[in-house]
């Protein structure tokens, strides 16, 4: 609007609207309102459209989008579709021409155009022959060339061109050709814009081979077949494999692979039809999973034995049958058959190969020796108390061997060891008794029962032995004394023969106090012996053992090491004559062997023949201190 407080402004629209206007008289102060009503009747714009250009003779569309209610007439009049009465009429442009219309309405609205139609000269159409090729040649193969004369060419795909903006020949393939049929378009541009286009086909002559996918096979599996059934045969067409080795025949595209070792092979497929060679590649890996060998043994009835070997981490173990096993499994369980029995065992590597082997356990029909112990019920405190396995037949030659090793008996290898009564309740062992002749063992249990007899007139409130800088100290506590004449303190390295090795007179003190100062390494064991008036009046407190690490005190030497059945501990002079212990040691630190010599020889000779294959410790104590070297048994 041109202005507002003016009488007659000027309103500029462009669709149907109303305008509200507001009359004041200053004189009065007196208002009127009225409304003025623009109706605009909608005109086409731009209504003959924009000017089109087209290369070579063709329909084109003119004008706009319809408007109801306008009427529409096209100059020249004639070749219009479908007349030229419409708002949008096709025409045939042969050369450039240019079109006028004129559009009104009933409320005397007009508009008019004119629309130039430009026919530039096109690029005459032009083809090309299909081209074959070798898949795999290794070669750049020239494209053919399109109209001569262009401004611009253009191929695609253009990352599969050489010079892809160029005209063939100079355009070419890339130096190797996918082995399926390609397709490359050239689109040629003329000096008035105009394009033309055709493409080319590049058809391989003949197929490339298939070698198959890569495998991964156990050796144990089989043959393997490598290449494709679906490989082409007929006449005309070969196939040969390099390598051959292990080939069913070289000749076939599908053959059968033989492996006879585990690696990895490549096999290259050549094939050759319509003098092209091609060729295709595959790889074949061959694992396989190598299992110890399995040994048979022998047992006697009622026997177990231990079947397999040492288990290797990622591997699974089945034993078959599972009867008799006591985990089929694991690498290594107990066979406990009840007949002879052929145990398989399949394993799994870790790589998935599968390994069998079988391991017979033959039942001899002979059993062990009769073994019993008989239950003993000893007072705390007591030496001289045996454990003793009867053996039947008598006559037998046995092999000994008592559980736990923990120090409670004297000798864990003969049939009747010493009792260490270290404290009050019941103790159970298990001796294995081997017959040296058949093999054939046998266990059996018995029973310690610890009581106290304690029958002086006192308490006895503790006792104890300490360790203290090289010494032991043993110490005493006793309440409600009465009759006691005094107190012995006994020493024993073997926990049966006990001396006297100092004396207490009692006193009205409760708390008595002994230093020995010279204690043996290794196990010290000390006991009390309490006096009363009477001749025969004394009593045994409980034992304490007190372990002692001394020094080494000289280099012992052995012969054989490694050794078998028996070997030579060569001993130096300082120590031979003096009381010592002699242990064995197993690397988890159980003690496996027990031997305590009042008189230490040059030349100990220890049997080892119980004893498994492996690395041991042999460790010699003395009051003077140690000696230990480390032994290896091979069996």
């Amino acid at each position: 609007m041109s202005a507002d407080n003016i009488s007659n402004p000027i309103a500029t629209v462009t669709a149907s609207g109303h305008f509200l206007v507001t009359v004041k008289d200053d004189v009065t102060g007196c208002t009127t309102i009225d409304t003025a009503e623009v109706i605009v009747h909608p005109m086409p714009q731009n209504v003959a459209g924009d000017n089109i250009t087209i290369c070579g003779p063709g329909s084109v569309q003119l004008g706009s989008t319809p408007v109801p209610g306008v009427i529409y007439l096209w100059t020249p009049a004639a070749g219009y579709l479908p007349d030229n009465t419409v708002a949008n009429p096709t025409v045939v442009a042969a050369s450039t021409a240019t079109y006028h219309v004129e559009a009104s309405n009933l409320q005397g609205c007009s508009a008019s155009g004119d629309i130039t139609v430009t026919v530039k000269p096109p690029v005459a159409p032009f083809s090309f022959t299909d081209q074959t090729f070798c898949p795999g040649d290794i070669e750049e193969v020239a494209l053919p060339a399109g109209p001569a004369g262009m401004d611009k060419y253009s191929w695609s795909p253009a990352n599969e061109v050489i010079n892809p903006d160029s005209n063939g020949p100079d355009a070419t393939t890339l130096s190797v050709l996918p082995s399926a049929i390609s397709i490359y378009t050239l689109t040629v541009t003329n000096a008035d814009g105009c394009t033309g286009q055709a493409s080319v086909r590049f058809i391989p002559a003949t197929s490339v081979p298939d070698a198959g996918s890569n495998k991964v096979i156990c050796l144990n599996d089989g043959p393997v077949r490598i290449g494709s059934a679906l490989n082409p045969v007929g006449a005309g067409i070969t196939y040969s494999w390099s390598p051959s080795t292990g080939l069913s025949d070289p000749g076939d595209p599908n053959p059968l692979f033989s492996p006879s070792g585990a690696g990895t092979t490549s096999f290259i497929l050549t094939k050759k039809e319509a003098g092209c060679i091609t060729q295709a590649a595959v790889t074949v890996t061959v694992n396989d999973y190598i299992m110890p060998a399995l040994s048979s043994f022998s047992i006697c009835e009622n026997s177990c034995v231990q079947i397999g070997f040492t288990a290797t981490a990622g591997v699974s173990y089945t034993w078959s049958p599972a009867a008799g096993i006591s985990d089929p499994s694991i690498a290594n369980p107990m066979a406990c058959p009840s007949a002879t029995t052929s145990y398989k065992l399949t394993a799994v590597g870790s790589n998935g190969c599968r390994a069998e082997g079988t391991s017979i356990v033959t039942v001899l029909s002979t059993t062990g020796p009769a073994v019993s112990v008989s239950p003993l019920t000893i007072c705390l405190g007591t030496g001289g108390n045996k454990l003793t396995a009867d053996v039947s037949p008598s006559s037998g030659s046995y092999l000994y061997e008592w559980t736990p090793i923990n120090g409670t008996l004297s000798d864990v290898y003969v049939p009747d060891p010493y009792i260490y009564s270290g404290g009050l309740g019941n103790m159970v062992y298990d001796v294995k008794v081997t017959d040296q002749t058949t093999g054939c063992h046998t266990i059996a249990t018995g029973s310690v029962n610890v009581i106290s007899c304690f029958l002086l007139p006192l308490r006895l409130e503790s006792f104890n032995a300490i360790a203290k800088e090289g010494d032991v100290l043993v110490n005493w506590t006793i309440s409600d004394q009465q009759n006691v004449m005094g107190y012995e303190v006994e020493h024993s390295t073997s926990g049966t023969d006990f001396y006297k090795i100092g004396a207490l007179a009692a006193t009205t003190q409760s708390n008595y106090r002994f230093l020995h100062s010279s204690p043996m390494a290794g196990r010290n064991y000390y006991r009390l012996k309490v006096i009363g008036s009477g001749a025969q009046d004394f009593q045994y407190s409980p034992i304490r053992i007190v372990t002692l690490y001394f020094k080494e005190v000289g280099v012992m030497k052995m012969f054989p090491n490694p050794g078998r059945d028996e070997v030579q501990l060569l001993l130096p002079g300082t120590i031979t004559g003096a009381q010592g212990i002699i242990q064995i040691y197993e690397a988890s630190g159980k003690v496996v062997y027990y031997h305590k010599s009042v008189s230490l020889q040059a030349t100990e000779v220890i049997n080892i023949s119980r004893l498994s294959a492996g690395l041991y410790a042999v460790v010699v104590y003395t009051p003077k201190g140690i000696m230990s070297s480390k032994l290896i048994i091979e069996r």
